[in-house]
């Protein structure tokens, strides 16, 4: 049987409109979900432990309602707290768990705060070698931000309500594909 469908949850849109692609998509292909919870706290932060123990109990709430919309759909889920930076743990867990794509929600963002600030989604798509798949609520800003992650020589493709990111890689004739 193929790797689950890892995705990350914060309980944000984004986070429930990957909830809902990955559950879709998880049953015809009969696959699992993973709800993931990535959570960091600056260790040179003032007050870690107590930040380090609500950051916990808050993606311990959130995992659950997650973990009820698994239900809901009929469609087995399991759920993991990572402790560490959102991109890079779920990256982790996705090659500890051999997922088979990793699914994210986008704020949205433009590309200039996207890169100054730092998008998860963004920062997947260049770390992760597995297919990610990155939603938005509405279907304009999914369109948008397929364009601006389709790197130079790419190809965006409309499917339903998610999109294709086709990017060639550097060695000829591969390709990896990111549906957003």
């Amino acid at each position: 049987m193929a790797g689950a469908l890892l995705v990350g949850y914060d309980g944000t849109p984004g986070a429930h409109a990957a909830a809902g692609e990955a559950l879709r998509l998880a049953k015809p292909l009969g696959v699992d979900v993973v709800f993931a919870f990535a959570y960091w706290a600056n260790p040179g932060g003032g007050e870690v432990a107590d930040m380090l123990t609500a950051l916990r109990e808050q993606g311990n709430a959130l995992l659950e309602e997650a973990l009820r919309l698994a239900e809901q759909a009929g469609v087995p889920a399991r759920a993991e707290l990572v402790e560490g930076r959102p991109s890079s743990g779920l990256v982790d867990l996705a090659d500890e768990d051999d997922a088979q794509m990793i699914v994210v929600g986008s704020y949205g963002e433009k590309p200039l705060k996207g890169a100054l600030v730092g998008s998860t989604a963004h920062k997947l798509l260049h770390l992760s070698e597995r297919p990610d798949a990155v939603t938005a609520g509405h279907p304009k800003l999914a369109l948008e931000k397929a364009e601006e992650l389709a790197e130079p020589g790419g190809a965006v493709l409309a499917t339903g309500s998610i999109y294709l990111i086709a990017d060639l890689v550097r060695e000829p004739g591969v390709a990896r594909v990111s549906m957003i």
